[in-house]
C-alpha cells in the first residue's frame, strides 16, 4: 500500500531539509575547528617551546593534540581549562583507541557529578612536547571536546594578555 501523494510529498520536503540541516552543521563545526586549529602559534627558543593561543568566538582557548593508545591516535581539539583537576576525554575516544582502564571513579564537574574511569595515555602536544602515560579520565557525557586539565598546565609558565594567552615551558 502507498501513502497519499500528499504525504509523500511532505516527506521529501522534510528529508530535503533533514539533509540541509545536517550540511550546515557539519560545515558551520568544520569553520569552528579549523578557526580553533590555526589560533595556535608554536614558538621554539632556546630551550624554550611556547603557545601563544588567540581566544575562540567562545570566548576560550583552544589547543589540538595527539592522544595514543595500544590501538592508534587521534587528533582532539582540548579546551584550555585551568578549572579542571585531571585532563579529560570522551569515553567513546577511550575505547576507541584502546586505553588502559586504571579505575572507575566519581568526578565533580561543572556539570555536577559524574561517573568515568581513569585510562593511561600518550599526549603529544604542540611544540613536540610529549607527555608518556598521562593519566587522564574518561567521561561519558563529553562529546566531541576535551579538557585539558592542571595536571597538564601546572607545568607551563601562563600568562594571559587581552585575547591572548602564552604558555610556556622549558625543554630538557
Amino acid at each position: 500500500m502507498q501513502a497519499p501523494q500528499g504525504l509523500r510529498t511532505w516527506l521529501r520536503i522534510g528529508l530535503v531539509w533533514l539533509i540541509l540541516g545536517a550540511v550546515i552543521f557539519a560545515g558551520f563545526s568544520a569553520v569552528q575547528h579549523w578557526e580553533n586549529s590555526r589560533r595556535t602559534q608554536v614558538v621554539l627558543k632556546g630551550n624554550e617551546t611556547r603557545w601563544v593561543l588567540e581566544q575562540a568566538r567562545d570566548g576560550h582557548f583552544h589547543v589540538e593534540a595527539m592522544v595514543s593508545g595500544p590501538l592508534g591516535s587521534k587528533t582532539v581539539e582540548f579546551l584550555i581549562d585551568t578549572g579542571a583537576t585531571t585532563t579529560s576525554i570522551p569515553s567513546a575516544l577511550a575505547e576507541s583507541l584502546g586505553l588502559p582502564i586504571l579505575g572507575q571513579q566519581q568526578f565533580n564537574t561543572a556539570n555536577g557529578v559524574v561517573q568515568g574511569s581513569m585510562h593511561s595515555a600518550n599526549l603529544s602536544l604542540p611544540g613536540g612536547i610529549e607527555l608518556q602515560q598521562l593519566r587522564m579520565a574518561a567521561l561519558p557525557h563529553m562529546r566531541n571536546q576535551a579538557l585539558l586539565g592542571m595536571d597538564v598546565l601546572r607545568r607551563f609558565r601562563i600568562v594571559q594578555e587581552g585575547r591572548t594567552l602564552s604558555l610556556s615551558i622549558d625543554r630538557p
